[in-house]
């Protein structure tokens, strides 16, 4: 069913090689910003890019919500369900890296002299190591719901 449902939403036959025009850009998607992506079939925002409803709602041709990172709180799940966009994300570029930050933070921190603190760093992003795996996740999420094999989507049921 899902296989079906890929070939219906995406444009063209995709058992060959599809062309399809990229853009980067350092512009934050936003309500200010949207209307310059209304023809985007897939977008890969960084947490920053706020996806509301206002924002899903004006990018009518969007099929699928590649993020930057783990967590996905800054996109609106219900209006990404109730449009029939997928949303994918990087389900794992820190955890090695966060585990030995967290270490190196841990060791005589002042915070921890109080009671009741909890200290959670998340640098995970700000290694070289990291923003490849990430890249190399985002690029693999696209391309494989571009050929109707999606992977590491976010369950959007309610």
């Amino acid at each position: 069913m899902i296989e079906a449902h890929r070939k219906r939403r995406i444009k063209g036959d995709h058992r060959e090689p599809q062309p399809h025009e990229g853009r980067c850009t350092t512009v934050l998607l936003n309500i200010i910003t949207v209307d310059d992506f209304r023809d985007a079939e897939v977008i890969s925002p960084l947490v920053a890019s706020r996806l509301d409803t206002g924002i899903i709602d004006r990018l009518p041709e969007l099929k699928l919500i590649a993020t930057c990172s783990a967590g996905y709180d800054h996109i609106d799940l219900a209006a990404c369900r109730e449009r029939g966009v997928d949303i994918a994300n990087v389900t794992d570029y820190g955890d090695a890296t966060v585990v030995e930050h967290a270490k190196a933070l841990v060791a005589n921190h002042v915070l921890l002299r109080f009671p009741n603190v909890l200290v959670t760093p998340h640098n995970a992003y700000n290694t070289d190591a990291a923003l490849a795996r990430i890249m190399e996740t985002t690029i693999t999420n696209i391309e494989g719901f571009a050929a109707g094999r999606p992977v590491n989507l976010v369950q959007t049921d309610a």
